[in-house]
C-alpha cells in the first residue's frame, strides 16, 4: 500500500516485506521513495528504520531490481541476523520526519509471506 506524495514529501505509510534476509519493496514504493537506488537500514528499539539515501555515491545498500514488474530487493541479513526475532512477513512502515526514515514496528507483522 502506498500513499501518493504531496508536494514532494514522502508518503506517510508504505508497505514492505522481509523474506530470507531480504527487504522487498514494490516498484512504486522504490521509485517514489528510494529513487537513488540506495538506502540504509538499522534495527533500533523494536523498529526497523529504513533511510532513503540521496545518492548511491553517498553509500548505503544497493537496491536491486527483483522481477519484470520492477519490484526491488535489498539484502539486510547483516542488520537482522543474530536477533532473537523473526522478521519474516509484511510490515507497514510510517514516515518519521524527525528521524528522516520509514519505521516498521517489528512486532506488527501484517501477514506471513
Amino acid at each position: 500500500m502506498t500513499h501518493k506524495r504531496v508536494a514532494g514529501k514522502p508518503p506517510k505509510v508504505i508497505e514492505v516485506q522481509i523474506h530470507d534476509g531480504y527487504l522487498h519493496l514494490g516498484h512504486e514504493v522504490a521509485r517514489d521513495n528510494f529513487a537513488s537506488g540506495a538506502l540504509v537500514v538499522r534495527q533500533h528499539d523494536g523498529f526497523l528504520d529504513i533511510f532513503p539515501v540521496a545518492s548511491a555515491v553517498n553509500g548505503g545498500l544497493i537496491v536491486k531490481v527483483r522481477d519484470s514488474q520492477g519490484n526491488r530487493s535489498v539484502l539486510i541479513d547483516e542488520v537482522i541476523r543474530g536477533l532473537n526475532v523473526s522478521f519474516e512477513g509484511r510490515y507497514r512502515a510510517s514516515w518519521s520526519g524527525e528521524l528522516g526514515c520509514f519505521r516498521a514496528h517489528i512486532g506488527e507483522v501484517l501477514a506471513d509471506h
